[in-house]
């Protein structure tokens, strides 16, 4: 694939999806931890996703887009208000 520093870069992505799923589960860093999901979904899309076309049947991008269209709407409304991060808020304020 020709990416620079392989093992960085994987050991980088495996660790964003793994501390991702966790807070994205909790509502914990909701609109924090999109973002480098939406970058780690972007860049399985350049690199891996791109050639194959757009069904995810065939290894396409189907999949990472509809990920990063999930992201963005948490980026834009929040987690809700069954999350860590209402009752965080709401005993701040």
């Amino acid at each position: 694939m020709n990416m620079p520093l392989p093992a960085l870069n994987a050991y980088l992505a495996t660790a964003t999806e793994s501390a991702g799923v966790i807070l994205l589960v909790l509502g914990l860093g909701t609109r924090i931890i999109a973002i480098p999901l939406i970058v780690t979904m972007i860049v399985a899309i350049i690199t891996v996703h791109l050639g194959h076309g757009f069904e995810a049947g065939n290894n396409g991008f189907e999949i990472p887009l509809y990920y990063i269209i999930m992201l963005f709407t948490l980026i834009v409304y929040g987690s809700g208000k069954y999350s860590a991060d209402y009752f965080l808020n709401k005993k701040i304020n």
